[in-house]
């Protein structure tokens, strides 16, 4: 059942960043790019209210955000209101998480290797020249 007007909780722009442990300035980011729209605006002072309910939206933005969408991406999202086009996205998004993984995982590990180089060049330097044993990652590439 819809709450009324009366029933309702609403926060002041300040309130609610500090309900959500964001700024009152990414609020104010948000609504200018469209995300979350307080749901009354004073005329007279340009207060912004927000109903606490909208705390889920901040929630989804903050997830989507930390998982590494763009608000663009999000906008899009939450525009459409499809719980489809969410499911997409993040089936996307693990599959471009899983990618760049293994690009840092073969990239700490010729990082490893090469440091390893080096560290045997100075213990045990031949001939003043660079010594690269650990060629066999490259192949791989």
């Amino acid at each position: 059942m819809p709450r009324t007007a009366e029933q309702r909780r609403y926060l002041t722009c300040g309130q609610m960043a500090r309900a959500n442990s964001i700024t009152e300035k990414t609020l104010r980011f948000y609504q200018k790019k469209g995300l979350l729209e307080p749901e009354i605006i004073d005329d007279e002072t340009g207060f912004r209210y927000y109903d606490i309910l909208q705390s889920t939206t901040l929630d989804l933005i903050t997830q989507l955000r930390t998982i590494g969408l763009s608000l663009d991406e999000i906008k899009e999202i939450e525009d459409a209101s499809d719980i489809a086009l969410l499911r997409d996205r993040m089936a996307t998004q693990l599959q471009t998480l899983h990618e760049q993984r293994q690009a840092l995982d073969l990239s700490e590990r010729l990082t490893r290797d090469l440091l390893k180089d080096c560290t045997a060049y100075f213990e045990t330097p031949l001939y003043d020249q660079i010594i690269m044993e650990n060629r066999s990652l490259r192949h791989r590439l």
